[in-house]
């Protein structure tokens, strides 16, 4: 029996309870910011839906944001304008079926600027989620795969069969992780697609010592955000460590529920001088 809390998870969460370092998620929420597409995989119950809901926080609130799931699960905040849809099972008859696809399909015509996809697991579906990325919008899915690796051999063979040349567009893989024995969830991974559809790790879990530790320097997601940013590399990481600040001061003030996280998410993008006067006094906005 699956039980959906009433105030889920949300990135600060993430944090306070070492699920995800705050690195990691500063990372995410650039590429995000700038309509970068992530996969989120990982084993049943290692707490896919719940990172892709807690990342959600990260979207502009000027963004259409479409929302495909089996069961309601998402919740969002209300500074963003999300337009949530679901499937539906077949009457007694065989008729009035609404799958998946078919809603990937009619969202294409909503002009949305960010998808959200419950979970890829036909052929169709994923074929739909990349033509959808190529036509210019970003989306985020989440996947059945242990690690970043067996996310990508998936996808390219049977019975899934993506083309390798369409796999780079899915910029980020974030692999979630569960413990059975201990029960923990953990970020295990989190990868970029190189060109030629092979994984660069970027960040790796150290079970020894509890955390996501760096391991290789990007080589495409950097470079693509210097494409489209117009920052150099030593500008970034100087936006990182202002995400860093921002991310940490939601973990000391508690701010936790939903609505209070996308409330500082839209005052960074529509009041971001306001938002940085009050993390560097440390007060909490009104």
């Amino acid at each position: 029996i699956r039980k959906f809390s009433r105030d889920p998870f949300t990135i600060t969460h993430f944090l306070r309870t070492n699920t995800m370092s705050v690195e990691a998620a500063a990372i995410i929420w650039l590429a995000m910011q700038y309509e970068m597409s992530a996969l989120i995989a990982g084993g049943t119950a290692s707490g896919k839906t719940s990172t892709l809901n807690a990342l959600a926080s990260f979207f502009p609130p000027n963004q259409r944001i479409i929302s495909i799931e089996d069961t309601r699960e998402l919740r969002l905040p209300k500074f963003l304008h999300w337009v949530p849809m679901s499937t539906r099972q077949a009457n007694s008859e065989g008729k009035g079926e609404v799958t998946m696809e078919h809603l990937l399909v009619n969202s294409l015509r909503q002009r949305p600027d960010r998808i959200l996809v419950g979970e890829v697991r036909r052929q169709r579906e994923a074929e739909t989620l990349f033509e959808a990325i190529h036509t210019g919008h970003s989306c985020y899915a989440t996947f059945h795969a242990n690690n970043s690796v067996e996310a990508v051999d998936r996808l390219t063979n049977p019975p899934i069969s993506v083309p390798k040349s369409m796999l780079p567009a899915i910029s980020l893989v974030i692999v979630q992780f569960r413990n059975r024995r201990t029960g923990k969830r953990r970020t295990f991974q989190i990868a970029e697609i190189m060109p030629d559809a092979t994984v660069n790790m970027l960040m790796q879990y150290d079970a020894k010592n509890d955390k996501l530790k760096p391991v290789n320097k990007s080589k495409v997601l950097m470079k693509t955000l210097e494409l489209y940013t117009g920052h150099n590399v030593k500008e970034l990481n100087k936006i990182l460590k202002i995400k860093q600040s921002i991310l940490n001061y939601m973990v000391k003030n508690s701010i936790d529920t939903v609505d209070s996280v996308g409330k500082v998410m839209a005052e960074y993008y529509t009041n971001y001088d306001n938002l940085i006067k009050h993390v560097r006094a440390n007060k909490i906005l009104r």
